[in-house]
């Protein structure tokens, strides 16, 4: 949606340093820039690519697939198929979701990586321990963003469930096309 966020420097970048980050300025994030807006063009992107049967997808975009826990394509594709009108998918709804997922995913691995470097440092027991406890701090945020966001979750289990039922659906359509075209020779 853009905005503007916080943004933080080491306070030095020897073996021991970054333990005491400060706040270095705020940025500014155009709309065009924003998560939310990239998603959706990502997804109208995708969405022309299968409307025209083409599996031709730019790295930019199979990164984009890949970069969230959902079955996108799939769900696109089905969602694509059986509505034969873009007019008629729900892009917002669709956005919002895999942005929210991308991003929640991203985090994890920040602090994935940071807690595996971390135990790789030689660090005073202090330093350690007030260093462990805001990173416990930080995955308990983490935790209550993602609670606070269960909505989306509830979504993503619809639209997975409504994908399948789509998908059985068009097989019997597609079962019975076959059927009938069998009769007829």
């Amino acid at each position: 949606h853009g905005g503007s966020a916080q943004s933080y420097k080491c306070d030095s970048h020897d073996e021991n340093g970054c333990l005491n980050p400060f706040l270095q300025k705020h940025l500014s994030i155009a709309q065009k820039d924003a998560l939310v807006y990239r998603v959706e063009k990502q997804i109208n992107n995708i969405v022309d690519k299968i409307k025209l049967d083409s599996l031709d997808l730019t790295e930019e975009e199979k990164g984009f697939l890949q970069s969230t826990r959902l079955p996108i394509y799939e769900m696109l594709n089905v969602q694509s198929a059986f509505t034969q009108d873009r007019g008629i998918l729900d892009v917002a709804t669709y956005t919002e979701l895999i942005a929210s997922d991308i991003l929640f995913k991203y985090l994890d691995e920040v602090v994935h990586a940071v807690e595996a470097e971390f135990h790789t440092l030689q660090i005073p027991a202090e330093k350690r321990d007030t260093f462990e406890a805001s990173l416990r701090q930080v995955r308990n945020k983490i935790k209550d963003l993602k609670q606070d966001n269960y909505h989306y979750q509830t979504i993503a289990n619809q639209l997975i469930e409504q994908t399948i039922l789509i998908e059985q659906r068009l097989a019997s359509n597609l079962k019975k096309v076959n059927e009938s075209n069998q009769w007829a020779d």
